[in-house]
């Protein structure tokens, strides 16, 4: 955390306001880094992304399946719209609608007042946030031997987000780097023509990084032997990259078919192919005594619905954490029941 404050002052004073939920009525016993890495990390997204509203269940989806319960979501919400309405150093210009739906959706929930409050005494002492939220992409080597699905990343390769994907760097032989790695997989994508004149297009403006990135030109006849077969090397070395990246995709691709054959098969086997209900799940961990014994399964039914499940299925898998809120209060306010304290909701 000493990391954070240093990060951002008024980090401690959301902090304390996130320490008043490791009280009664709410008992969160949510790890504090996890907790703040997550709002970084959402708020971060919301103003580079800049999202339209429809966009909103979308980040609720991934904070449930990062965190793995509902009420993270509610909770990392909350904090994120006063973080971020506090802020006057942002990367970019927040869309308004979209925060004026996050206002729609959880100012009601019990977490959203103590973080209000926060940013209502930090407003008052004329104190900011003065973080950008701008995106810290990872290294460049730390990119290069693993797959990355490019096509989905720069929405098929779309001219404007290949500059922004290639700008999130600053040095210029990073972007030359980065932009070198999305021309290879656009020779590996099935899906463009090489022949096909917007294909050309990308290929001349990616080039332009590539080579606008280059300090020295050597002439042939000057360049010594030794490093003929120095670059013989590296091309080498490269192109064994490439066929472990291919081959990760591969092993990707044939457990994703085995998943997807699975999905398909009608009938209930044996063995790997057998398949349960999600109401069959959901009703299992609403049968269970205490919360701990349930909470594994909810935290793996959030990550596996995550850009997948519906809203029905988000509402199944919430009407769990329900269950249990509800058993809670009936079991606090019953004279005589022993196992009372041990259900509260988020222990």
């Amino acid at each position: 955390m000493d990391e954070f404050f240093k990060l951002e002052p008024v980090n401690e004073d959301f902090y304390e306001a996130f320490l008043t939920f490791r009280g009664e009525p709410f008992r969160i016993k949510l790890d504090e880094v996890k907790f703040f890495n997550e709002v970084y990390y959402q708020v971060t997204r919301i103003v580079f992304e800049r999202p339209v509203p429809a966009r909103l269940p979308d980040y609720v989806s991934d904070i449930k399946a990062n965190m793995g319960w509902n009420y993270s979501a509610e909770l990392v919400m909350s904090m994120a719209y006063w973080l971020i309405m506090l802020s006057e150093a942002k990367a970019y210009p927040l869309n308004n609608f979209f925060a004026n739906s996050i206002v729609q959706k959880f100012d009601f929930c019990p977490y959203w007042e103590p973080f209000k409050k926060c940013s209502e005494r930090l407003r008052a002492k004329n104190r900011a946030v003065k973080y950008a939220f701008a995106p810290s992409p990872n290294d460049i080597d730390a990119l290069k031997d693993k797959y990355i699905n490019w096509p989905s990343i720069t929405h098929k390769y779309d001219m404007s987000c290949l500059e922004h994907v290639i700008n999130l760097w600053k040095n210029p032989k990073e972007k030359q780097e980065m932009a070198r790695m999305i021309k290879e997989s656009m020779k590996m994508g099935a899906a463009v023509n090489p022949f096909n004149l917007d294909h050309i297009q990308k290929c001349r403006y990616l080039d332009r990084y590539i080579e606008d990135s280059s300090s020295i030109t050597v002439c042939a006849e000057d360049i010594p032997q030794f490093e003929t077969v120095q670059s013989l090397k590296e091309k080498l070395e490269e192109t064994e990259k490439e066929s472990k990246t291919r081959q990760n995709r591969i092993n990707e691709l044939e457990a994703e078919n085995e998943r997807l054959n699975a999905l398909l098969e009608k009938k209930k086997r044996i063995g790997a192919a057998r398949k349960f209900t999600l109401v069959e799940i959901v009703n299992y961990c609403k049968g269970c005594v205490t919360w701990d014994d349930a909470k594994t399964i909810v935290a793996m039914l959030n990550k596996l619905l995550r850009r997948i499940g519906t809203e029905e299925d988000s509402n199944l898998v919430d009407s769990i954490e329900s269950e249990f809120k509800n058993r809670s209060i009936v079991s606090v306010n019953s004279p005589g029941n022993l196992i009372g304290n041990s259900i509260i909701y988020g222990k």
